[in-house]
């Protein structure tokens, strides 16, 4: 049967529960999936570029001298090295499938579409699970679909979480013992489909399922500001299928703890594009190993071909670093990706390292002495890596990367 792509969506549990097991054990069947349940759909208004016409088009390529230099060298073989789990967290405790994981201070904040409340909140020095909040639905204090989340306070100590389908902002409160509460904060239904909404200043930046431009600006209200075009790595004339384009194009949005830098690791080239905080892009690197994009379109519809293999799928950073999650698997091999990608803030390539066990999602310790990351197998959990030395570089006393 031929493999169908349209926009992403969220999973839906009284749709899609025949197929839950496939979805944890495949990150390429999750795609698949993602199309084919009848999950979170995307509004009409997401698939068109009316809303955002007011938005002026900018070009993301910076205009100035900036220190970048890039140096990647292309890998062949397995990596060298292995990092093996160290401990695991919140043992015990039941979870479906944890899709995605950030760094909130002490704590970290899980987030898992099967589970009713879908966040979790853990000790990283316990290990327990301290809170669950964000029940199913879409009224205050309730999500569908959460993708995305940022520090915005440490006293208190707040994050903000993005939920996809409700478009909507929501703010987490995470008390000195670990308990915490949840309030909606605004809607972000800005006609576009957001990814990773950032506050910046005065300002929301945000990737998302954009065919043709990177970034999107937008104020606080809601309003776009700015489309910024930075080179997307497939344009009209290589895939004039627009939902082809949104699919091709996709990327993962990390930034420094400081909101100061933004990155883009692109999941269907292994490339990575280094931003300002304004949205300007200073520097592009290709990734040390190559992926192969494989996709057909038959009359009016997009497909993906079984031997099509990802790149990256997930970034995180430090002040120091970025860690970026590389798969290299097909769709043939129903695999999830184990290989991190280490690269300075002027692109330069640190390394590679890769984990004993297949992940979906990571984040790193503001030092980069740990990773955690979450797993399907042998059954779903949060787990933590120590870091070889050499894979988290020091940052210099201007918040530039030594080199």
């Amino acid at each position: 049967m031929p493999h169908s792509a349209s926009l992403p969506r969220a999973y839906d549990q009284r749709m899609c529960s025949a197929q839950k097991s496939l979805l944890r054990h495949t990150f390429a069947g999750a795609v698949l999936l993602l199309a084919a349940c009848g999950g979170e759909t995307v509004p009409a208004e997401s698939r068109t570029s009316e809303r955002l016409g007011a938005a002026p088009v900018q070009r993301g390529d910076a205009g100035f001298s900036v220190s970048f230099s890039g140096r990647v060298p292309r890998l062949k073989g397995p990596p060298p090295d292995t990092v093996r789990v160290s401990r695991f967290l919140a043992r015990g405790e039941e979870f479906g499938d944890i899709s995605q994981v950030f760094l909130v201070d002490r704590y970290l904040l899980a987030m898992d579409p099967y589970v009713d409340p879908h966040l979790a909140v853990i000790d990283r020095k316990t290990g327990m699970l301290t809170a669950r909040v964000g029940r199913h639905g879409r009224g205050p204090g309730e999500l569908q679909a959460p993708r995305w989340a940022f520090v915005s306070s440490r006293a208190p100590l707040e994050a903000k979480v993005y939920d996809f389908q409700n478009r909507a902002l929501t703010t987490v409160r995470v008390e000195e013992s670990g308990k915490a509460t949840i309030r909606h904060d605004r809607s972000l239904n800005v006609g576009a489909a957001l990814e990773s909404p950032t506050v910046i200043g005065s300002t929301v930046v945000s990737n998302g399922l954009f065919p043709d431009h990177t970034l999107l600006v937008a104020g606080l209200d809601g309003k776009p500001l700015a489309q910024i075009v930075a080179d997307p790595p497939f344009d009209e004339r290589a895939m004039p299928h627009v939902v082809g384009r949104r699919q091709l194009n996709r990327n993962f949005l990390a930034t420094d703890p400081g909101r100061t830098r933004i990155v883009l690791a692109y999941q269907w080239r292994p490339r990575i594009d280094f931003f300002t905080a304004e949205g300007v892009r200073y520097g592009s690197v290709t990734g040390p190993r190559e992926t192969k994009p494989s996709f057909r379109l038959e009359g009016s519809r997009f497909f993906w071909n079984p031997d099509n293999v990802m790149a990256y799928v997930r970034a995180t950073a430090t002040d120091a670093a970025v860690y970026a999650l590389f798969c290299g698997c097909s769709l043939e091999s129903n695999g999830l990706p184990r290989t991190v990608h280490v690269f300075r803030w002027n692109g330069d390539f640190v390394g590679e390292f890769v984990l004993d066990r297949e992940v979906r999602s990571i984040a790193v310790s503001e030092d980069g002495s740990e990773l955690y990351g979450s797993f399907v197998d042998p059954e779903p959990g949060l787990g933590v890596w120590k870091i070889p030395a050499k894979f988290h570089p020091a940052p210099t006393s201007d918040g530039e990367p030594a080199p």
